[in-house]
């Protein structure tokens, strides 16, 4: 486990360490598409030093603060759509972990007191072979290199004039740098990160270093905390995006015609409902909201237990919703709210809840029976 020094600021030095994987972090590296001009950009950054030269501009500060605020709406509107249940289509195909998930690498810039961070094997070992100014600090998280389902690109900005990188998931924040601030040079895709906190992610913090005019990226919340409380210089922006942990899967769908669903639940009353089984049959899927139509017949001990017919949605987030009727006599409406993402093996929907009208809750997990 790497021990990183995530500050070393001129005059009064503050150096927090966390011995962690997933540890301070931020930006990242353009694909590899895009390695000849980091290397220009990394020698050009090495005879920088924004300590030595004249503080930043009120004007300039303020483009950079319109930035922040251009990326913490993009980031809260992406939070409200996965909140709501509309986020698109439902995935479709087999579990698997992400096929282009890599570590990113931390340097500290001893000329700037800033951090860079790569994806790349290549400009790792550049760096580490021809700018001594970097000092090497390991993995700080990973990241995906290819598109994929729930990820978002994060652009990467080289400041001609600090010789420091900027890292944004914000269309909008791109748009605006492009436009308004020549001093950033555009690098392209870094890597692809997600713009919603979701299971196997991990939040970066973006923190404005407002004396110098460079940003500042940490995904540990006790290093977040200690900046706020003895660094007033650094301005909390919120979150940049989420980085991926090394368990992070790609989201698949969930073939609701495939065997049985084992729930292995207790109510509220504590009756068990271990070894229960539904079996999804009569399934209809349409619309963009991934609307169907499916027949619950619940067996319990090998018996049959009645059923019902269901309405239902599969969300993109990996939520589940649905509501029904009985077609049993002497059975009650049931109706259910899944908040859960699939686990590693893709056949287990975690931490679900029935809600009944007769206001008991029965909480538990659906395991697939292939």
């Amino acid at each position: 486990m790497p021990s990183f020094s995530f500050i070393r600021s001129t005059g009064a030095i503050a150096l927090l360490s966390l011995a962690t994987l997933l540890a301070a972090c931020g930006g990242g590296d353009p694909v590899e598409s895009t390695t000849q001009v980091s290397h220009a950009s990394l020698d050009e950054a090495a005879a920088k030093n924004p300590a030595m030269s004249e503080a930043p501009s009120p004007q300039f500060i303020d483009l950079l603060e319109e930035s922040a605020r251009l990326n913490a709406l993009e980031l809260e509107a992406a939070e409200k759509v996965v909140a709501s249940g509309t986020g698109g289509a439902a995935w479709v195909g087999e579990p698997k972990l992400a096929s282009k998930l890599v570590p990113i690498y931390r340097f500290f810039n001893t000329a700037t007191n800033a951090h860079f961070f790569t994806a790349s094997t290549e400009e790792r070992d550049h760096i580490r072979a021809n700018l001594p100014i970097f000092q090497f600090e390991g993995i700080a998280f990973y990241a995906n290199l290819a598109p994929a389902r729930g990820l978002s690109p994060v652009y990467r900005f080289y400041n001609t004039q600090t010789g420091v990188h900027l890292f944004t998931i914000s269309e909008s924040e791109k748009t605006n740098i492009q436009k308004n601030i020549p001093q950033f040079l555009y690098e392209g895709i870094a890597y692809y990160a997600s713009q919603v906190t979701a299971a196997g992610t991990s939040s970066i913090r973006r923190f404005l270093v407002r004396d110098k005019g460079f940003h500042f990226y940490t995904s540990s919340a006790e290093e977040a905390a200690r900046i706020r409380a003895t660094l007033p210089n650094y301005i909390d922006e919120g979150p940049a995006y989420f980085a991926l942990t090394s368990t992070w899967t790609q989201p698949v769908d969930v073939d609701l015609t495939i065997g049985s669903w084992v729930l292995t639940a207790r109510d509220s009353a504590n009756s068990s409902w271990t070894g229960s089984t539904l079996v999804f049959s009569q399934q209809a899927v349409s619309g963009e909201n991934n609307t169907f139509h499916a027949r619950v017949n619940f067996v319990r001990n090998g018996q049959p237990y009645g059923a019902e017919d269901f309405t239902g949605t599969l969300y993109a987030s990996g939520r589940m919703e649905m509501s029904g009727y009985s077609v049993t006599p002497g059975y009650n409406l049931i109706t259910a709210n899944w908040r859960a993402l699939l686990n590693v093996a893709g056949n287990q929907f975690l931490d679900g809840t029935w809600s009944r009208p007769d206001g008991r809750v029965i909480s538990g997990n659906w395991t697939a029976v292939r």
